[in-house]
């Protein structure tokens, strides 16, 4: 055993880069020379691997350096971050998955790539504004319905030969509430272009 007293420390290199303390209160590991990285090494079946880098050069960025090196949060290891080599994974096991932003009046944004070298949102929870905001188009695949109400009451779909508005509860109301506007129900005109067949017309 070497057993060092309150605010002591064990001091390894020639010039004391690295140090292990305990206050009293608190214990340290401090790698105390400039720009020197930290790193915790184990055997991996016999040979040696860094599991966790600590580069100082970059603010204190903490790395996993390995593929497949896996971030494991619940006692039955229930929720992890990985990645595969390839894609980035966020798994969970066991129950429902949150993700909660508590700041007053704040969003979030899902970002993915916008085909020109930059990042742009798609999809945007927005806090302050109590309401789903999608900045790019949304593909719903056949036989899959929007289902609009409580209980699923007016679904909008597409069959694979068909368009279709279904209401189930109550009546449908299709109206425009732009003042002197119209409600054009338009269809084809027999020449590849398309023609109103009944107008009801706001203004008259």
């Amino acid at each position: 055993d070497i057993k060092m007293v309150d605010s002591g420390q064990l001091l390894l290199g020639d010039g004391l880069d690295f140090r292990i303390q305990h206050d009293g209160s608190n214990n340290y590991i401090n790698s105390t020379t400039s720009d020197q990285d930290l790193y915790i090494r184990v055997n991996d079946g016999g040979s040696m691997i860094t599991a966790i880098a600590i580069d100082s050069s970059n603010i204190g960025r903490v790395k996993l350096p390995n593929d497949n090196q896996r971030f494991v949060f619940g006692a039955g290891d229930d929720f992890q971050m990985f990645h595969d080599g390839t894609n980035s994974h966020f798994e969970n096991l066991t129950g429902d998955y949150y993700i909660t932003n508590h700041g007053d009046n704040e969003d979030i944004i899902f970002r993915c790539d916008d085909g020109s070298g930059g990042v742009t949102a798609y999809l945007t929870i927005d806090g302050s504004a109590e309401r789903t905001v999608f900045d790019k188009h949304i593909r719903v695949n056949d036989n899959v319905e929007v289902q609009i109400g409580s209980g699923g009451d007016m679904p909008i779909y597409h069959n694979g030969t068909n368009s279709l508005i279904d209401n189930y509860t109550g009546s449908l109301i299709i109206q425009t509430r732009a003042d002197d506007e119209d409600i054009i129900l338009k269809s084809d005109d027999g020449s590849g272009g398309v023609t109103p067949y009944i107008t009801l017309d706001g203004s008259a």
